[in-house]
């Protein structure tokens, strides 16, 4: 029994040592269905509780949407979906689940969905975020930050 306890031993470091370590290298396919990106919509974002946005609002609400492109295709994780592709008005929408069409959304290839609302006063910024699975047409996340005026990009990418 000690005798072919030591052989095994023996035997186990001799494979060890004389194992070509290139046999080990692992190769993963980027092209794979795996590492495809995930397609997803960012809707323009609305001025919430106004017909008539200020300058200041409009100008906030489309740097915050540069902000959120930038910061998923720098992830490398999604593929932003031009916003010229969108067939669903935002003007017609809104961000609940309730208010989505999300047939037109699946129309143009897009997965998820980011809709928001934007609020600008002298004192505060209000913005609400919302995150929806177009396929399952359900709601994944919903955030609503508020800060100074001037917290617009730490806000966009707390979200």
């Amino acid at each position: 029994m000690k005798k072919h306890l030591i052989t095994y031993i023996l035997l186990s470091v001799a494979i060890l040592i004389f194992v070509d370590p290139s046999y080990a290298k692992v190769y993963i396919d980027i092209d794979s269905p795996g590492g495809m990106r995930l397609p997803i919509a960012i809707e323009e974002i609305r001025i919430k509780d106004t017909t008539t946005p200020s300058e200041a609002e409009s100008d906030a609400a489309a740097e915050a949407r540069e902000i959120i492109l930038s910061d998923l295709t720098f992830s490398g994780i999604f593929e932003v979906i031009n916003k010229n592709a969108h067939l669903e008005d935002p003007t017609q929408s809104g961000i609940t689940v309730h208010t989505t069409d999300f047939s037109q959304w699946r129309a143009i290839g897009a997965d998820i969905i980011i809709k928001s609302e934007l609020r600008l006063t002298e004192k505060t910024l209000t913005v609400e975020f919302r995150l929806f699975d177009a396929v399952i047409e359900k709601q994944l996340l919903g955030r609503r930050y508020v800060g100074k005026p001037n917290s617009l990009r730490a806000i966009v990418h707390a979200f």
